[in-house]
């Protein structure tokens, strides 16, 4: 069956941070969005377990833009709105972009089959909005700064876009979540019959892409197996398998090699599979794909593995969006990746003549990996910018100060590679690891001595980061308290479940 179009492209952490230092009076500033929050992505792979919940990763738009709200960029006096929309097109000699409002609620509604059946039980009830329900709107501009990050990329894989389990929005984490939950109880029912090749497919996990995001969901797997499948599914506990696919010689790449190896050691010790060198051919249905691996002897052997679920974290790709604009610009004006949009040293999108346009976090290409650091800092720098009134051709270009990099690898342990001293002390700089993320004066990366932490002290250090980076106070008191929870009573799923529940129809 056919699949719906991607989701539309909401605002990353880079837009949050403009909005907090460009949120002025002096501006009129307008934040386009389909979705109306912002989202706290390195905790989805724990949220998807149920180590936090759902909402409390997220943070809602209008309390960033209401005068007096919680976010750190609202300012009393300032003019900021929100339009929940999803922006379409960018005419960047007119200075307009073209919106579409979300169909509404009173569209015609009808029940059709699941598109992927694998996933939900019974029928699902979708809105089919009218064709005059499908409103458009035109905005008009000064500045323009977009944000909207990326989506994942599938590499031209088959089967993967139809089969596979994204992990990069907060449907995605819940939708993985009820298929987890529902694999161990049909599982659960399955294992007194002689069912047993079809309950060991049910209870194997299959995550591609051996990256911060493919590690931790693994991590975060192990971990939820460890205490509360064993706990909740003690006849269960004992085969299930997790394994983590990797088409490149190690995992976390970016990282430094001994880093690399503890983290394959440790998670081999918690029970997941490992496996470099491993590239996914064809996902054949929703519990069926094949892998390419080497002989020892050098020859390419591809065998077929069977899962109850297949998650894709391999990699991102340009929206939509992103991909028109720089097709609209041209090569010759400088948009020659396909990435996203080509910028210069002061985040303005090459190409368009006036300077208006500019560009930051994943879809854009300024030579820096596509990372939330990388996004906060951009947008740090470019909201500072514009929040006071500066010539932004003026300004001092950006300059990327890296802080390091960590990733958690299960059983209260994580890797850690920070880069020692700020290359400018300041006051706040006194605990310095909270700026990770944040903002800094120019440096030189290169000459900066690396720390390298592993097991719990590296564990205290990524949580204490997490913790610090949160959207809001609310956000940090809510992820506090989960943490409490899962760790002295276990992770509640049960509410999620009632949640996606109702979501669905009763089977036909």
């Amino acid at each position: 069956p056919s699949l719906p179009p991607p989701p539309p492209p909401p605002c990353c952490r880079g837009a949050l941070e403009v909005l907090r230092k460009a949120n002025k009076a002096n501006y009129d500033v307008t934040v386009v969005s389909p979705r109306p929050f912002f989202l706290y992505t390195p905790l989805l792979a724990g949220a998807t377990v149920g180590t936090v919940h759902h909402g409390n990763i997220i943070e809602p738009i209008r309390n960033f833009v209401a005068v007096g709200g919680r976010g750190a960029g609202a300012a009393g006096g300032a003019s900021v709105s929100y339009v929940q929309a999803s922006a379409l097109s960018v005419d960047p000699s007119n200075h307009k972009i073209e919106c579409e409002l979300p169909p509404a609620s009173w569209g015609e509604t009808t029940d059709v089959p699941a598109t992927r059946p694998s996933r939900f039980s019974g029928a699902v009830k979708v809105v089919a909005p009218h064709p005059s329900d499908r409103t458009r709107v035109t905005l008009d501009y000064d500045k323009l700064v977009i944000a909207v990050g990326a989506q994942p990329a599938t590499f031209g894989t088959p089967g993967v876009a139809e089969h596979a389990f994204f992990l990069k929005e907060l449907d995605h984490s819940a939708v993985l979540q009820q298929r987890l939950l529902e694999c161990l109880e049909r599982a659960s029912a399955l294992v007194t019959t002689n069912a047993r090749g079809e309950v060991d497919k049910l209870l194997h996990f299959v995550i591609v892409g051996g990256g911060p995001t493919g590690v931790e969901l693994s991590a975060e797997l192990s971990d939820f197996i460890r205490t509360d499948v064993k706990r909740l599914f003690p006849h269960l506990a004992d085969r299930v398998k997790v394994t983590l696919l990797e088409a490149a010689p190690r995992i976390l790449g970016p990282f430094a090699e001994s880093l690399s190896s503890y983290a394959v050691e440790h998670l081999e010790e918690v029970g997941v599979s490992v496996q470099t060198g491993a590239c996914v051919t064809k996902v054949a249905g929703p519990h069926k794909a094949t892998i390419r691996t080497k002989a020892p002897d050098g020859k390419a052997v591809e065998t077929d593995l069977d899962f109850g679920a297949l998650v894709w974290a391999a990699g991102i790709s340009t929206r939509p969006l992103v991909r028109d604009l720089a097709a609209s610009l041209g090569k010759d004006a400088g948009q020659d990746s396909r990435r996203g949009l080509v910028v210069d040293e002061r985040l303005r999108v090459k190409g368009v003549e006036d300077g208006s346009v500019f560009a930051i976090g994943d879809c854009a290409v300024s030579g820096l990996p596509p990372t939330a650091q990388v996004a906060a800092q951009q947008g740090k720098w470019l909201g500072r910018a514009l929040r006071d009134g500066a010539v932004v051709q003026e300004a001092e270009p950006f300059s990327y100060d890296d802080k390091g990099k960590m990733a958690y690898v299960g059983k209260h342990a994580a890797v850690v590679e920070a880069k020692l001293g700020p290359p400018k002390l300041k006051v706040q700089d006194h605990f310095w690891w909270r700026s990770l993320h944040g903002a800094a004066p120019a440096s030189d990366n290169e000459t900066r001595a690396a720390a390298e932490l592993t097991g719990g002290a590296a564990f205290a250090f990524w949580r204490g980061t997490y913790f610090s980076k949160l959207m809001s106070p609310t956000n940090r008191v809510a992820v506090g308290v989960d943490w409490f929870r899962a760790e002295m009573f276990g992770r509640d799923v049960t509410v999620h479940q009632a949640q996606m529940r109702r979501r669905e129809t009763t089977a036909k």
